[in-house]
C-alpha cells in the first residue's frame, strides 16, 4: 500500500479513538516508503514503545505518546 500524508492523518487518527483495524498500524510500521517524510514518520512511530514505554502491555506505548502522535497529525495536517 502507498501512504499518502492524508492516509498517514487518517490511520493516526484511528489508532488515537481506537477505530484503526487491528493490523493496520503493523502494517504501517512494516511498509518502508519512498516519501522521505511518511518514512519518517514511519521510524519515528517505530520507536515509540522504546520511547515511552506503557505499563500496560495491551497498548502500543505509554501516555505521552499519545501526544507525539498528535503532534504528528498536525505538523501533516499543516504541511503542504
Amino acid at each position: 500500500m502507498t501512504y499518502t500524508r492524508f492516509r498517514v492523518i487518517e490511520l493516526l487518527q484511528g489508532f488515537l479513538d481506537g477505530s484503526a483495524g487491528p493490523y493496520e498500524f503493523d502494517d504501517f510500521l512494516s511498509s518502508r516508503s519512498s516519501d522521505p517524510e511518511i518514512e519518517a514518520i514511519r521510524l519515528r512511530l517505530a520507536q515509540l514503545p522504546d520511547e515511552e514505554p506503557s505499563d500496560d502491555p495491551t497498548r502500543y506505548a505509554g501516555e505521552r505518546a499519545k501526544v507525539i502522535v498528535e503532534e504528528i497529525i498536525r505538523d501533516l495536517q499543516n504541511s503542504k
